[in-house]
């Protein structure tokens, strides 16, 4: 089956779905197959009446563009029939004339400026075969936030066509370094690397900067007093405050589903332990007690589980327990050491790192440690994390140094069926990485 997505822009945030719903499942994309044969996109200039609707388009257009080939599974281009954009006399796109370019999906645009600061932008999907419209979904968005609505374009035809949530209208908090300890600062950009912002000053040892549910907060660690704290940063207001609730030194927060508590590992008297402080109460609450290393704790999207990483078997494994700390079990099982799960937001998967020897990689298995798959390998991989709808893994990548690059770290992402890497563009080295939830206007 072929497809149009038909573009253009009218009131916004209504969504008004057109057509057949079960069309889209017709073209068979399984993302999590890997090596899907691409469905081909072809994008026609938005149609515009000004000179500010007309380079918005065009803006627009190469940000869709740029987010559909990342994934692996599209062919987008500019790539238009002989004769430029070909339509009925209904205004209907023109099967034959689209099925010379051999395009699959077509998405064309109009947009409009409709009030001062403010536009309009309509998309619809259609069946190049029959010509058949299959949806179609509106976005008003300011002329200056013209960069995510383009992301959120790329979110609906990606959602239609897969059927699966897109990941395009978020953003990457990351610790952008030199090398040195005090060149550390916490760093926020958009997914594809613009709009890449500081939010620590320089001087401040900082590390593993994650966003809460709703992106509107992070917490970090900051090493700037004597065994750190954990730092709570409102990234509407700017204001930070640190977190209390344990002593001795604290690392690896990260929130709860919920929002409402942050895990956090605590370091006194030769061992390490996971607590869960309160936010609201500032009470914390003790979940492991030994003499091990216990860290790197997530919680299962349904927050009745929490998985983390714990070397009381003699080498660093993965455990789960329930969230008040009962019923802790190993569930890694091959050779090696395993770190730094993750639970993916969807809780089909835990994300992780694997050391075999001089080998490091990025993997993932099921909650109960069966189906355990290697994604990526590299000099040094670290710090998985998740796209908001569990698709794609974003890591660390540490090059070998070499006479041109002594010290070079990367952010990379790979899909669940380790077939498409991007690089990300960063401005820094970089690591620490965490994916935000998609964002709303």
């Amino acid at each position: 089956m072929r497809i149009f997505f038909f573009a253009y822009v009218l009131p916004a945030v209504a969504v008004f779905l057109l057509g057949c719903q079960g069309a889209v499942a017709a073209l068979g994309v399984d993302i999590t197959k890997g090596n899907t044969e691409k469905v081909k996109i072809s994008v026609a200039p938005m149609h515009s009446s000004t000179n500010l609707e007309k380079e918005i388009g065009k803006s627009c257009i190469r940000v869709m563009l740029r987010d559909l080939n990342s994934t692996g599974i599209f062919d987008a281009s500019w790539k238009l029939p002989a004769g430029g954009f070909g339509t009925t006399s209904e205004g209907m796109p023109d099967s034959d004339a689209w099925t010379s370019v051999a395009r699959d999906v077509l998405v064309t645009g109009s947009i409009k400026e409709f009030a001062q600061g403010r536009v309009k932008v309509k998309l619809f999907i259609w069946d190049v075969a029959s010509g058949r419209q299959l949806s179609g979904k509106s976005f008003n968005f300011a002329t200056g936030n013209w960069r995510r609505a383009a992301h959120s374009m790329s979110d609906s035809i990606y959602s239609r066509i897969t059927g699966e949530g897109g990941y395009f209208n978020t953003r990457i908090a990351y610790v952008a370094e030199t090398g040195l300890p005090g060149s550390r600062r916490i760093a926020i950009m958009d997914q594809d690397g613009a709009n890449n912002i500081y939010i620590t000053g320089r001087g401040e040892f900082v590390s593993t900067p994650r966003f809460s549910p709703d992106a509107r907060n992070l917490v970090y660690m900051s090493y700037a007093k004597s065994g750190g704290s954990v730092v709570l940063h409102d990234l509407e207001t700017g204001y930070s405050t640190a977190l209390g609730g344990v002593r001795g030194v604290n690392s690896s927060p990260r929130f709860s589903p919920d929002g409402r508590h942050v895990l956090l590992s605590e370091s006194a008297q030769g061992a390490t332990n996971i607590y869960s402080i309160d936010l609201k109460s500032g009470r914390s609450t003790r979940l492991t007690n030994d003499k091990s290393i216990n860290t790197s704790a997530s919680y299962s999207p349904d927050r009745k589980y929490i998985v983390f990483n714990s070397d009381r078997s003699g080498r660093p494994q993965l455990y789960v327990m329930n969230a008040d700390g009962t019923n802790q079990r190993r569930i890694s099982s091959g050779k090696g050491g395993y770190s730094a799960p993750a639970w993916s937001p969807r809780g089909d998967w835990i994300a992780f790192t694997k050391t075999e020897g001089k080998s490091f990689h990025v993997g993932i298995m099921k909650p109960d440690g069966s189906d355990e798959k290697l994604l990526a390998k590299g000099y040094i991989v670290d710090s998985p994390s998740w796209s908001p709808n569990g698709r794609v893994i974003l890591f660390t990548q540490q090059d070998p140094p070499s006479a041109t690059h002594p010290f070079r770290s990367r952010l990379v992402t790979v899909d669940i069926t380790g077939t498409n890497t991007q690089i990300l563009d960063v401005p820094t080295n970089a690591s620490n990485a965490h994916w935000s939830p998609v964002l709303h206007e």
